[in-house]
């Protein structure tokens, strides 16, 4: 707090103003907690019968029936650790990147009088079910380092998330992963992870731009220039591993017989931020990220219409 300010502190107010933000922080802890729960029953919904109820969201075909129990149904969230700024908590995959954003949103919501604006990072390890909870715990644990390491490293302010599907072997690092998995023979990276909060849908390196634009914007992929193309989604998969001239060579071709099909702004044809691509990302969340949003309302596609 002296460095902050800048001001000469006597430890008796430096004791009470610690005191003060760590009360702040508990209440934040609180808040976000509250809006994490409030996120999941918001969108609790009436079931194919009369004493179901089921999640629903932006993707209706990934909604879910909730377990009945005797109070009622129970959510699928299960709060673990709440303590301070550090909230650790259990949930269905399918809502696991919706609600750690919600946290964070909460986050940068916030105005601490101590501190000022304030920013957080979320690590999200989507694992089975029968993953040891341990394992899954600590590698939740290195993710969010990783989105705290990427801001350090490019010196930005914010929020941000790193997130990892699938069960990682017993003692391998995130950066040996990633080299193996996400990182083609030229050398370039299959994946933009970690992602930016960001408040700019066009932002290409932001998470607004995956899930708002590239995943359910009008030229998302779950939208209605691409689900009757799923097949040449599931392709792109393939093709960023060959390079950006593999995917806009295949783009074009695709376009004699689907002219509308085009990925959303920033991206250009070759489906490239620079080294790095959003494309393996968006792919990989097509049947797993469900946005607690309110389906939107059948409406035709301007540029499929003039197609």
């Amino acid at each position: 707090l002296r460095e902050r300010t800048g001001e000469a502190v006597s430890d008796e107010d430096l004791r009470t103003r610690f005191k003060n933000l760590s009360e702040e922080i508990e209440q934040l802890g609180e808040a976000a907690l509250e809006a994490v729960v409030n996120r999941v029953c918001g969108r609790i919904e009436p079931g194919d019968e009369a004493d179901q109820r089921r999640i629903g969201g932006l993707v209706p075909d990934l909604g879910f029936d909730l377990q009945p129990c005797e109070a009622g149904w129970y959510l699928p969230l299960r709060p673990l650790i709440l303590g301070g700024d550090d909230l650790t908590f259990v949930c269905d995959g399918r809502l696991a990147l919706d609600l750690a954003v919600t946290v964070l949103e909460v986050f940068e919501g916030f105005e601490s009088a101590e501190l000022g604006a304030l920013h957080g990072c979320a690590g999200i390890a989507l694992v089975h079910t029968h993953f040891p909870f341990a394992r899954a715990y600590d590698w939740a644990e290195t993710l969010c380092g990783s989105a705290k390491g990427h801001l350090l490293a490019t010196r930005c302010e914010g929020s941000a998330l790193d997130w990892h599907i699938g069960s990682p072997l017993p003692n391998q690092s995130l950066e040996t992963l990633r080299e193996r998995e996400y990182r083609n023979t030229e050398g370039k990276r299959l994946t933009l992870r970690p992602y930016r909060l960001g408040t700019d849908p066009q932002e290409a390196e932001g998470w607004r731009f995956l899930s708002q634009e590239l995943l359910d914007g009008a030229a998302g992929f779950r939208r209605k220039r691409w689900e009757r193309h799923r097949n040449k989604v599931q392709e792109l998969a393939k093709l960023v591993r060959e390079g950006p001239d593999a995917v806009e060579v295949s783009l074009q071709a695709w376009r004699v017989a689907a002219p509308h099909l085009e990925f959303p702004k920033p991206l250009t044809d070759r489906g490239f931020d620079g080294d790095s691509t959003p494309l393996l990302d968006a792919v990989e969340l097509i049947d797993l990220h469900l946005p607690l949003e309110a389906p939107p309302k059948p409406t035709a596609d301007p540029q499929e219409v003039t197609s």
